[in-house]
């Protein structure tokens, strides 16, 4: 399976590019993440629950950067499992700051599915995917964006998302 896309996003390259690296805000931006730990430099271990016939239930997530060009680009190698199968890929991630501001964010992501998971139309299995990618994105503009204005003094940034990590599926 292969996707990719590209979004923009409120936030400096700089800025999206801590934050991806940033325990909490994979907490808060992957959906249905319950837990996530750094294991060691770049290399994080973590919990997804997924409420969806046919795969639902806990998967185990590890995610390594495999390389990293501060704020530019890094490529992610990671795995997940669960009772239904697994799956194991890897992306590369992009940003470039935009002239009026913000940045853009591209992706390119290759995904190999094995088990019972690997039954499932491949279809459904894609926009699955790419549902919870997008989902993710704009949980990370959101989280960077309100990052960003509560290092301004003069606003209130309000409540993180970490309290809202449901995974929702458009049809």
């Amino acid at each position: 399976m292969r996707i990719h896309g590209e979004r923009g996003l409120i936030a400096p390259r700089a800025a999206v590019f801590e934050a991806i690296q940033d325990p909490a805000v994979l907490l808060a931006c992957i959906p249905g993440c319950e837990a996530v730990e750094r294991t060691a430099t770049g290399e994080y271990r973590g919990r997804i629950v997924i409420r969806l016939p046919g795969i639902a239930g806990a998967w185990a997530l590890s995610v390594r950067v495999a390389e990293a060009v501060p704020p530019a680009r890094c490529r992610l190698d990671g795995r997940i499992e669960g009772a239904s199968g697994s799956v194991a890929g890897h992306a590369t991630l992009e940003l470039e700051d935009e002239p009026a501001g913000g940045s853009r964010l591209s992706y390119v992501a290759q995904a190999r599915i094995e088990g019972p998971l690997a039954w499932l139309d491949s279809a459904l299995v894609e926009r699955l995917a790419r549902t919870i990618l997008e989902q993710g994105l704009a949980r990370l503009d959101q989280e960077v964006g309100r990052r960003e204005v509560s290092d301004d003094p003069r606003t209130d940034a309000g409540d993180s998302l970490a309290d809202s990590n449901e995974v929702g599926v458009a049809t």
